[in-house]
């Protein structure tokens, strides 16, 4: 019995791990501790499957009561990342639709993995656009840093499944990025049945827009002012035009983010 209770506490203290969980449950030969290990086991599961369907710093927040599931939100400053795939809608239209599932699943895995490794959360897939923002659910201090950093970062990642993709014989995937520093409304939008831990707001608007101007300038990462103020002693940036925005209302100066400077 000791040993079984053991097993089961631990196995309930891996929970919000959100790792994958074993194989098979705790067993027992008595009823109740055998019916526990058996439903820490479904949790596990549960758990684990549902980090899969939403950023994981949100379902942790979910876990540990940081983060409401009530609808609504607050206004907060975030550094929010767009991206889009030239080009895309030619490939579909000539290309094997699992196929292409297939494709823009590895492209995806190649590009959140970045956006993951600096601190970012993963917003939604839009068709092959990606969106992302910092400094929520957790703040950053360094967040404007974080979302450039994962901009070149990606670039690198994406030139090598490119790689990948034309050795198979598959169209490659160039991708356009936006990215806008500003307050938005940061929280949980949706219905009562249905809810999204989102960002509204002009940054998130701003932040496409820069995304699409890539096409403009024959440019592949575009930031904002907001954004070069805060980076510009960290990474090298290209003045690229002063512009006004489809959709907005003040001009803004754009610029190119090229590399980021040695330490």
């Amino acid at each position: 019995m000791s040993k079984t209770i053991q097993a089961i506490t631990l196995e309930a203290h891996r929970l919000p791990t959100m790792a994958p969980p074993p194989k098979n449950a705790v067993r027992s030969f008595i009823d109740e501790l055998d019916t526990l290990g058996r439903t820490i086991h479904n949790s596990r599961r549960a758990i684990w499957s549902f980090s899969r369907l939403a950023p994981r710093e949100i379902v942790r927040g979910v876990l540990d009561n940081s983060i409401s599931t009530e609808l609504g939100g607050k206004r907060q400053e975030i550094t929010a990342l767009f991206t889009d795939v030239r080009g895309f809608t030619t490939i579909a239209e000539s290309a094997d639709p699992d196929g292409l599932m297939q494709q823009t699943s590895r492209y995806f895995t190649a590009l959140t993995d970045v956006i993951l490794s600096q601190g970012g959360t993963v917003d939604k897939f839009i068709g092959d656009a990606v969106m992302a923002f910092w400094n929520a659910p957790n703040p950053q201090t360094d967040h404007c840093e974080r979302a450039c950093r994962a901009a070149l970062q990606a670039k690198v990642a994406i030139e090598a499944i490119n790689r990948q993709f034309e050795k198979e014989g598959l169209p490659p995937f160039y991708t356009r990025f936006g990215i806008h520093f500003g307050e938005a409304v940061v929280g949980n939008l949706g219905s009562s049945e249905r809810m999204n831990y989102t960002a509204l707001g002009s940054v998130v608007n701003l932040a496409a827009r820069l995304e699409g101007l890539n096409k403009q300038y024959d440019t592949q990462v575009l930031v904002s002012e907001a954004v070069y103020a805060r980076v510009h002693h960290r990474f090298n940036c290209r003045f690229v035009d002063t512009v006004v925005a489809k959709g907005m209302a003040a001009e803004t100066r754009v610029y190119e983010l090229q590399d980021e400077l040695p330490d």
